[in-house]
């Protein structure tokens, strides 16, 4: 079965309420993920860089900006307890130990480590060694070493093809992984995905591409009409998709022995 998870990620500017808004307008998928950050942590050396160029920032510095558009972890809480009241799953970002500590405790669907830490052992090991579910880990920007490295780590991991441009320029890469996360706003990639058979399909999501103070994410997002679309295509070839098998078994499948023993016979 195929996964639509709605990546609100900074979405909500910090604003709960908002980020309610953006569940409702997509409900019709199957996750909601979210991001948490510990920007002390995180950002290090940037946390006190000034505004300098007037970018959008709720502060002086980037990290006042950073702290300011963090949801507590009472709001996750209340935001998972939300969505699985819906009858859906909460999943979260962890972008550092202080994070994850603290996501492990409200027990989401899985942990999703993003490819700017997809190289960071001590914080997918720590999630691995202390939550008992799956850690589904992006590979943006990483080489094939890295990857496989990552694919053999643990089998609690489930890794996403992954571009990290955020440009929408240049080519989209979909290697065959059980994810795909997405960083351009059409679903033509997410259908190349399935056809390679990725499971779980994750789209940046907004209802809104001109909010303020949240960099480049609503630009990059889908729109609910934009990834309804996915839905319905998915629904439409639901028959076919499954039926697609990626790996053919050692002996002859049964659907064509009966053409081989008609072929061969004649021989």
């Amino acid at each position: 079965m195929i996964k639509l998870i709605c990546e609100v990620c900074y979405n909500h500017g910090g604003d709960v309420d908002r980020a309610i808004e953006i569940i409702d307008a997509f409900e019709f998928c199957d996750i909601f993920k979210f991001q948490k950050m510990h920007p002390k942590t995180f950002l290090k050396k940037r946390y006190n860089e000034k505004n300098k160029n007037n970018v959008d920032y709720f502060g002086d510095t980037y990290g006042e900006h950073r702290d300011s558009i963090e949801l507590s972890i009472g709001d996750h809480e209340y935001i998972r307890d939300y969505v699985e009241s819906m009858g859906k799953d909460y999943s979260c970002t962890a972008h550092d130990l202080p994070s994850a500590k603290s996501i492990i405790t409200l027990e989401p669907s899985y942990i999703k480590i993003a490819s700017c830490n997809c190289n960071n052992w001590k914080l997918i090991d720590y999630c691995l060694e202390n939550f008992p579910g799956f850690l589904h880990v992006s590979t943006g920007m990483t080489n094939k070493k890295e990857r496989q490295a990552l694919k053999t780590r643990s089998n609690q991991i489930i890794p996403y093809s992954c571009t990290s441009c955020y440009t929408g320029a240049g080519e989209i890469y979909i290697e065959r992984m059980p994810g795909f996360s997405c960083h351009t706003p059409n679903i033509i990639y997410a259908i190349a995905a399935i056809m390679n058979g990725a499971k779980y399909i994750e789209y940046h999501c907004t209802d809104d591409k001109d909010i303020k103070g949240v960099g480049s994410d609503p630009k990059i997002s889908l729109l609910p009409e934009e990834y309804v679309g996915l839905k319905e295509w998915i629904e439409d070839n639901k028959n076919e998709i499954k039926k697609m098998k990626f790996k053919k078994p050692v002996s002859v499948p049964d659907i064509e022995k009966s053409s081989r023993g008609e072929v061969w016979s004649t021989v």
